[in-house]
């Protein structure tokens, strides 16, 4: 019995992770198609992807952190890199390639 809870939570748990990560991809997608189409730019391959993920300390507790890179072109010649960070569904920073090599940080 003991057996059948625990891993109807482990599973509960991997299916909890599985949904919050597609949420997550899906709004960083548009986050990186809206960052490119602001500035002109074209967003290439039409998909971020998941860098990196780890743990981060809010006021509000822990929340799973994930950085995604993205493609885009400027001049539709050569690729830039760009990449966005969401601390749960938040944006909390991102980076794209301007004149200057902006960089951004939200609060």
């Amino acid at each position: 019995m003991n057996n059948t809870i625990l891993i109807l939570l482990i599973s509960a748990a991997i299916g909890w992770f599985w949904l919050s990560s597609l949420r997550a991809r899906e709004l960083a997608n548009g986050i990186g198609k809206n960052l490119c189409k602001r500035r002109g730019y074209q967003f290439l391959d039409e998909t971020v992807a998941l860098s990196r993920i780890t743990l981060a300390r809010t006021g509000q507790g822990l929340r799973i952190k994930r950085v995604y890179s993205f493609d885009y072109t400027r001049a539709g010649f050569e690729r830039d890199r760009g990449w966005l960070m969401l601390v749960g569904i938040n944006l909390k920073a991102w980076s794209i390639a301007e004149i200057d090599n902006d960089s951004r940080e939200t609060e």
